[in-house]
């Protein structure tokens, strides 16, 4: 579990080309953490404190756009970075999918 917070901001670069740029930060405090260890219920759970990501896309001219996805996250163990590796990974697989059209692939 994790509590997060979300930015979407759009501007023109100084030459004229649009960017828009979509952030999502986890967030922790002190009160969240002592919430946390005072709900007895919780015991199993295990909760995300420091991560978030990352995308902007910049006009380049008329027909293409520059993609840049950057994500982070507390990682307890090798295993546990591998597994997010995958499923970022995984991510930017689904997010080309969803904004491509199938008909330009090859």
């Amino acid at each position: 579990r994790y509590f997060y917070f979300v930015r979407r901001a759009q501007w023109q670069l100084q030459d004229g080309k649009r960017k828009l740029a979509l952030s999502m930060m986890i967030a922790d405090s002190s009160s969240n953490k002592h919430s946390r260890e005072s709900d007895e219920l919780q015991n199993n759970i295990e909760w995300a404190t420091e991560g978030g990501i990352s995308v902007s896309l910049t006009e380049v001219d008329e027909t293409s756009i520059d993609i840049v996805c950057d994500r982070w996250a507390d990682c307890h163990s090798k295993v546990h970075a591998e597994y997010m590796l995958i499923q970022w990974a995984q991510f930017a697989n689904w997010w080309e999918q969803t904004v491509a059209p199938s008909s330009l692939l090859l």
